[in-house]
């Protein structure tokens, strides 16, 4: 997870859109209230406070829930009403959700899946569900993808050792601290990425607690990452290898090792968990593999060329 640029509006700008609607949409059900707040000078100069509390916070996330109370109102808005407020402000044709969008060009900030191969959505860092009064606090919104945004749901670190990570404010390069570890299951492999065990990686135990809790319980990227290792880099190669014709182990074995680059260590300080990294982990977890798993590989590559000689004929 790398470090994004912050929002270029403020909370006072979406104050000021949502007060500019109220005034010419009087019938509107939440018209009465907003405009009411306004005119007493309480609607602005509240959120004003809740975005410096946020932004004083910042890496420190934990330390601001940790003092608040959950409501189901704000200001007498039900929670429910500030739900609807964002859905209507940050609507798919909302100018603040296309900026906010434009703050990760290329990637989902989170897991590093590539638009295009992931769909954008905006992300409620602390969980609208359960803190209404950040629903619509513009540092409070990521771009990140679907899968991302449905995995973490309304989960959030309270304590200590699992903390609140918000990409405006922090940076993780996870990339030295996986490991794949693939195994047979059946008659197929089994991939996990994983974080190497606390032992080895150096972190202080609080630190890694924190990271664990982000990898596998908010964002739960093991299952990410697991799934692509399998789908798409261990199908690749072995599809490429039953392109091959009859091969033996020991060749099996070697095409593993030739594949495995050298730039590791450069991979590794660009910090992006791309398909060419988890390519590198799956290729050394292959190294470790016994005299069964190539027996496995054998079988699969048979079945391919005999599927594919069944379709030549058709």
């Amino acid at each position: 997870m790398k470090k994004i640029s912050s929002p270029s509006f403020c909370i006072a700008n979406v104050i000021d859109e949502i007060v500019g609607y109220m005034e010419q949409n009087q019938g509107n059900n939440k018209s009465g209230i907003i405009r009411k707040l306004h005119e007493s000078n309480c609607l602005l100069p509240y959120f004003n406070k809740i975005e410096s509390d946020y932004l004083e916070a910042g890496e420190n996330l934990q330390s601001l829930i940790s003092k608040l109370e959950q409501s189901d109102e704000v200001l007498g808005i039900e929670k429910s009403k500030m739900k609807e407020l964002y859905k209507t402000f940050y609507s798919s044709e909302s100018s603040f959700r296309r900026d906010l969008y434009k703050l990760t060009p290329r990637c989902c900030p989170i897991c590093d899946a590539e638009w295009g191969y992931a769909t954008h959505t905006l992300d409620h860092i602390l969980p609208e569900s359960i803190f209404p009064q950040f629903a619509i606090l513009p540092i409070n919104l990521v771009s990140t993808c679907y899968r991302c945004n449905h995995s973490k749901n309304s989960i959030v670190g309270y304590s200590e050792n699992q903390g609140v990570l918000n990409p405006y404010f922090n940076s993780v390069n996870l990339l030295p601290y996986l490991k794949c570890y693939t195994y047979i299951k059946g008659d197929d492999f089994i991939t996990h990425i994983q974080l190497k065990n606390e032992s080895v990686v150096g972190l202080d135990p609080l630190k890694y607690q924190r990271l664990r809790f982000f990898y596998e319980e908010v964002y739960k990227l093991n299952e990410t990452y697991s799934e692509v290792a399998r789908v798409s880099v261990l199908n690749s190669l072995i599809d490429t290898l039953s392109e091959l014709g009859n091969v033996t182990n020991d060749f099996i074995k070697g095409y593993f090792q030739s594949l495995i680059m050298d730039d590791k260590e450069d991979l590794i300080l660009k910090g992006v968990v791309t398909l060419e990294f988890l390519k590198v982990l799956v290729l050394e977890s292959l190294q470790d593999l016994e005299v069964e798993a190539y027996d496995l590989i054998n079988r699969m590559l048979q079945e391919r060329r005999q599927m594919s000689e069944v379709q030549d004929i058709f």
